[in-house]
């Protein structure tokens, strides 16, 4: 560890960081781990920021990670036990042994610096943030994209005038902003769902919940949405990331619900059914879908950093996020409704930020089993309801029968939307094969 060298400063691609602020936080929670780790809460809680980012160089973050699980875990930090637990979890060849360890403290003159190493390690982290967007905003710059859309992406002045605009403005304002969404070249999209879509109107850069009670086929709906907007949209990417299932699963829903053929009873399929699956598999494999498993690294940092991933490498057309229940909040303390609150407001933000819809499935309560759902049902947050910008509520017509039914008939509720109609949106639900679409209509 202490052998780690700083790019030299005349790298003009060195990402910004400090070596000697982050192992001063590791030496002050090895001199003081009580009254160090306290005031990094505080710290950022105040900021809002998870504290594992800060940290750029890998064998800094490997350590802290580390000692934010023992203090997860109760146990006692001092050098002896974090030694025996980089040993467990084979990160000697990494973070180094008790040599390096020692070092740290000798090199922290007081846990009481702690906050101003933080300080110094969030300038960092915020000046590689900025990098990123620049290198981000440079991008639309190459492709030309608007002026207002770099600004927004930057968050910067665009040195416009702040007076409040007169009426007339105002109305060639909302006439072109509604021009814009139905263009060839919008980033609004449809969602495939005709009946849906005539309520909706599109899907633009908003956070769009999708809840339902377990076994309602909230996961089937993601998928089916992701399937719709990928052929909608060929030019473009969706990404979808799983906490629930590895992409192979999806990707064999996705086979299932293109052919209307069932995994499930494949030693059942007549010879036309297997040309039909063949069929579907290429058609399937073709389809502009990324996939990430977030199964492991399942914190909310780790999901938006792998949204602006895609964003900036991408031309992405939506992203769907399978499930919010699964997301970890900023530690591994946080109770369930604290990791969702702060899962849905950062999804939120992300959104907005990043300019393209992200659907999140969600749960209902159980106790929205034999009555229509309403915003009140949703499990885990209240908050959810108002970070979300549109709040859609899956709900089977069969009362309480849907078990019998291959296909049965739904109502996916628009229950908020922010700044158009509210109503609901026949639908079946192909149980059998996973698909969601119309009733009189088929699919796209």
């Amino acid at each position: 560890m202490s052998t780690i060298q700083q790019p030299a400063a005349s790298d003009p691609y060195a990402m910004p960081h400090s070596v000697e602020s982050e192992q001063g936080i590791l030496g002050c929670i090895l001199l003081d781990p009580a009254e160090s780790l306290r005031r990094l809460d505080e710290f950022c809680a105040e900021r809002n920021v998870h504290p594992g980012p800060l940290f750029f160089v890998l064998p800094n973050r490997q350590l802290f990670e580390l000692l934010m699980q023992m203090h997860a875990s109760g146990l006692v930090i001092d050098m002896i036990t974090v030694w025996d637990a980089i040993k467990v979890q084979g990160l000697e060849p990494s973070i180094g042994g008790l040599q390096q360890l020692a070092a740290l403290q000798d090199a922290t003159p007081s846990a009481a610096h702690i906050t101003h190493y933080l300080q110094l390690v969030l300038e960092k982290y915020s000046l590689r943030e900025a990098q990123v967007a620049l290198e981000f905003a440079l991008g639309k710059v190459i492709r030309q994209e608007s002026v207002h859309d770099i600004a927004q992406t930057l968050h910067i002045r665009t040195f416009e005038k702040q007076d409040d605009p007169p009426m007339n403005e105002l109305a060639r304002r909302a006439a072109d902003a509604i021009e814009e969404r139905f263009s060839p070249n919008t980033k609004y999209i449809q969602t495939g769902i005709r009946s849906l879509d005539r309520i909706l109107g599109g899907v633009g850069p908003e956070y769009i919940l999708i809840a339902a009670r377990p076994s309602m086929g909230k996961s089937s709906f993601g998928i089916t949405l992701a399937y719709n907007v990928a052929l909608r949209y060929p030019t473009r990417k969706v990404g979808f990331i799983t906490l629930e299932m590895i992409p192979e699963e999806i990707v064999t829903r996705l086979i299932d619900l293109d052919s209307r053929l069932a995994t499930n009873r494949y030693p059942e399929f007549t010879e036309d059914d297997h040309k039909e699956r063949a069929r579907s598999i290429a058609k399937v494999g073709k389809l502009p879908i990324l996939f990430h498993s977030a199964m492991e690294k399942n914190s909310i940092m780790a999901v938006c950093a792998k949204m602006k991933q895609w964003v900036r490498e991408n031309d992405m057309a939506a992203i769907v996020v399978d499930y919010l229940g699964r997301i970890g909040g900023r530690t591994e303390r946080d109770d369930e409704y604290t990791s969702i609150s702060y899962a849905s407001k950062m999804l939120s933000i992300a959104a907005v930020k990043l300019g393209l819809p992200v659907f999140v499935c969600g749960q209902l309560n159980r106790d929205a089993e034999d009555e229509k759902p309403s915003m009140q049902h949703l499990r885990g947050s209240g908050t959810i309801e108002n970070d979300a910008h549109k709040v859609l509520l899956l709900h089977s017509n069969q009362n309480g029968k849907r078990q019998h039914f291959d296909t049965i008939e739904a109502t996916v509720i628009v229950a908020k939307n922010r700044g158009g109609a509210t109503g609901e949106a026949s639908a079946l639900f192909h149980r059998y094969c996973g698909l969601w679409d119309d009733p009189l209509l088929p699919p796209i």
